[in-house]
């Protein structure tokens, strides 16, 4: 049930208008973990100013999820954007020790 929801919602991602974006990261949020898969596409829309916050806000409900996305997320580190950058490093902070083989990479 929750993959057509899922996929709506990622579609909703995809609008132009900010609004239905809007509908789709909060749609992703509150189906928490399970969404998880949708964590990469979310990351990509950090730097969407018309959804920031609810983006971070659907990355943290998703909690185990996101490790799906470590990958974008690490990648997000490297924005040129503060705000982008803070927001990653707390998410990969709330992953937790999962995330170190990703981040930390031997000299």
């Amino acid at each position: 049930m929750h993959e057509k929801d899922i996929q709506k919602a990622l579609q909703e991602l995809k609008s132009e208008d900010p609004e239905i974006r809007l509908k789709g990261a909060k749609a992703l949020g509150s189906l928490g973990a399970a969404a998880g898969e949708a964590a990469p596409e979310l990351i990509a829309l950090l730097g969407d100013i018309w959804i920031q916050t609810t983006v971070i806000w659907a990355l943290r409900e998703m909690k185990e999820g996101v490790k799906t996305g470590l990958v974008a997320l690490i990648e997000s580190l490297k924005n040129e954007d503060l705000f982008i950058r803070k927001s990653a490093a707390e998410l990969l902070g709330n992953i937790g020790h999962e995330a170190e083989p990703c981040v930390l990479k031997p000299s």
